[in-house]
């Protein structure tokens, strides 16, 4: 379903206005409106595997061995610290990095810095499907300006801002770092996810909104590799 902000009525006799177009259509039983769509064409195996697991069901899978098989073309180099190393590594394909201590609220510094520095590691070692690597622009944006590389999700504005400023401090100007709501239909080799939240009391106030099962479905599926 489509990321809504408001809470909408039930309308039993038209469809609902905060309804996907497929929802609207859905005819139980009928051949083409009734199914889920079990294939991805984007998503490699672990990733797959992790939303079928959560959402789409046991039968959702990599549409080919090609797309099972896609792995972050990233290596390290001398530079790169061993945390660097084990959140990057092409391996595995999902990676959750808990970040203690901080102050409660809507913004992680400490966060937004390692995810700063999770993107100058990953530009440094991060290649192409044709081998070439990727310069600081393309890393975010590639042809037609759609997302290439990477991109950042963050739920509050304020953790945005705080991201933005620590790749502006690496030299990292204008990159794709927004809501769930500007990833929808978009795709790039990797994703980071940065929560920002690390008080416990203060995330169970947000859960409705933080722990939203669509946001972290578009999260997750908009990644091929990591």
């Amino acid at each position: 379903p489509p990321i809504t902000k408001n809470v909408w009525p039930e309308m039993r006799e038209t469809p609902q206005l905060n309804q996907s177009i497929l929802e609207a259509l859905y005819i139980k039983g009928h051949p083409a409106l009734g199914c889920m769509l079990e294939e991805s064409f984007r998503m490699n195996d672990t990733l797959t595997d992790l939303v079928a697991s959560k959402i789409y069901g046991s039968r959702y899978r990599p549409g080919n061995d090609q797309v099972a098989q896609q792995r972050l073309r990233w290596t390290p180099d001398s530079s790169d610290t061993d945390l660097m190393r084990l959140c990057l590594d092409p391996d595995y394909p999902c990676v959750i990095v808990s970040v203690e201590g901080g102050r409660a609220g809507q913004v992680g510094l400490e966060e937004a810095e390692l995810t700063a520095e999770l993107t100058e590691s990953l530009q440094r070692g991060l290649v192409k499907s044709d081998h070439s690597q990727y310069s600081r622009g393309e890393l975010f944006y590639g042809a037609q300006g759609h997302p290439s590389g990477l991109f950042i999700v963050s739920p509050h504005h304020v953790q945005i801002d705080a991201i933005k400023r620590s790749l502006s401090a690496r030299s990292f100007l204008n990159p794709f770092v927004d809501t769930v709501d500007k990833m929808q239909g978009q795709e790039a080799e990797c994703v980071f996810v940065s929560y920002g939240v690390s008080d416990a009391e203060f995330a169970m106030r947000e859960a409705e909104f933080i722990y939203s099962r669509n946001r972290l479905n578009v999260s997750v599926t908009r990644a091929k590799s990591k």
